[in-house]
């Protein structure tokens, strides 16, 4: 077994693991989204291609208020149907619940359709069983919300609290169930919540994975669509969203300076850019100074991710990386205990391509993020969490769990990495980077711990 040093560099640094399908172990190849193969036995050749692709819509279109309520009555019942057709199953069928729009949204209507009663299962009659990950006197806890979605749709609730020591027994185990190192360490959260399944006898569980990838769920994606509206002369829509942002998931002072970046990155000459971005900066400066210098011109493979269109955005992350990470984090915690996870928002094709071929215009309104799925949802989901601007999901505390584990931690930081990360120099600043880290830095160095746990897991 030998591990991908680009592979590695990706993960850490770019944050953006399998950019290239290549995998963390080398000779071993992830067949790309779409992609089917052949391998002929006589002769030993081995080809692939693609067989499929999905249609996003390029052309701008100014917003038409009856248009939209086309949309909307289209996808409330594609949302439905989608479930629906989820809920066939000869064993018992849950729902994970994180208290946000998306698995509301899918608790909910599963509450609608069986009070409906229009071909659901025996095994979903009745109370419908959900399964929430609580952090009680946390910044990040969404366990009032959840409960007031299960109230809504009278489901059963069970709820798991995950201690930071649980996460260090387990965090052996995370790393063989994975695979892979993983990003954050909210990836015990969902672990949690398929064990809280399993030990319910609960043996198929959906949830909102992909909403935001499908219905624009991410602030990321405010700058591409104001940019659009500049580049298209839509001053109209541009002033209309930009009186409306109080009700979305960032200020205008973030937005304003996300959105100079947007305008930059098309005039400034790349060169320029790629210098900056090739510069250590905080724990970046961690990474051993010949595997920096070796890897640091990937920088470039994340030059095209500087999107000019909200769709393509958005296409990018439903077929690659955004969503593909996500899910494969999903498939294996859920088979980890033997939970057949079901995602409508992720594989409903009709839904998909429906919602693809929706100019971006529609997909962010007035301000609000998932605006179609916002109002698709209108009487199904209580409207405290439907008109929510917040965002949260199934996280842990990192920054606090980071701070109580630091120093059991420390025994994964040893010379079994040093060919990639600077372990004395890390140790020595330990302490006071955990104390003073901000975002990117947590990430980064929650990405180190986990490589390290992975490494030892696996023997590389």
């Amino acid at each position: 077994k030998e591990l991908v040093p680009e592979t590695l560099f990706d993960f850490i640094i770019l944050g953006a693991p399998n950019l290239e399908d290549k995998g963390f172990f080398k000779n071993i190849f992830e067949l790309k989204p779409s992609h089917a193969f052949l391998y002929n036995f006589p002769d030993g050749t081995f080809n692939t291609w693609k067989y499929y692709s999905l249609y996003s819509e390029e052309k701008w279109y100014p917003f038409n208020e009856s248009q939209s309520k086309e949309y909307i009555r289209d996808i409330r019942e594609l949302i439905l149907e989608g479930i629906r057709l989820r809920l066939r199953s000869d064993v018992p069928v849950g729902s994970a619940l994180s208290g946000g729009i998306d698995s509301s949204a899918v608790v909910c209507s599963i509450s609608r359709l069986i009070a409906q009663e229009k071909g659901i299962d025996t095994h979903t009659q009745g109370q419908q069983k959900v399964f929430t990950a609580s952090f009680p006197n946390t910044p990040i806890d969404e366990t009032p919300w959840a409960i007031k979605a299960a109230q809504h749709a009278k489901a059963q609730s069970f709820l798991t609290t995950p201690q930071p020591d649980e996460f260090l027994q387990d965090i052996e185990d995370i790393a063989y169930t994975q695979d892979t190192p993983y990003g954050s360490p909210s990836v015990y959260a969902q672990y949690r919540v398929m064990k809280l399944a399993h030990e319910n006898n609960v043996k198929v569980l959906l949830d909102g994975q992909g909403a935001d990838e499908l219905f624009t769920g991410y602030t990321m994606y405010y700058p591409v669509l104001f940019y659009q509206f500049l580049n298209h002369f839509d001053m109209k829509g541009f002033s209309r969203e930009w009186n409306h942002l109080n009700n979305a998931p960032l200020y205008k002072n973030q937005l304003r300076t996300d959105l100079i970046k947007q305008i930059r990155r098309k005039f400034i000459p790349y060169s320029v850019i790629r210098k900056y971005r090739t510069t250590p900066k905080g724990p970046q400066q961690f990474i051993k100074k010949e595997f920096w210098e070796s890897q640091k011109h990937r920088f470039d493979l994340i030059r095209d991710r500087d999107f000019s269109s909200m769709n393509t955005m958005l296409l990018e992350f439903f077929t690659r990386q955004k969503l593909g990470n996500l899910l494969k984090y999903e498939d294996r915690n859920s088979m980890r205990f033997s939970v057949e996870a079901r995602a409508p928002f992720s594989d409903y094709l009709k839904l998909i391509e429906y919602v693809f071929r929706i100019p971006p215009v529609y997909k962010i309104h007035n301000g609000w993020s998932k605006y179609l799925l916002r109002e698709a949802m209108k009487d199904i989901i209580p409207d405290e969490i439907r008109l929510r601007t917040d965002k949260k999901g199934f996280f842990i505390p990192d920054s606090l769990w980071l701070a109580r584990l630091k120093e059991p931690l420390k025994a994964y930081l040893n010379r079994e990495i040093d060919s990639f990360i600077d372990v004395p120099r890390l140790l020595e600043q330990w302490d006071s980077r955990i104390q003073n880290a901000n975002y990117d830095d947590i990430r980064i160095i929650w990405n180190i711990i986990s490589f390290a746990v992975w490494k030892k897991v696996f023997r590389l």
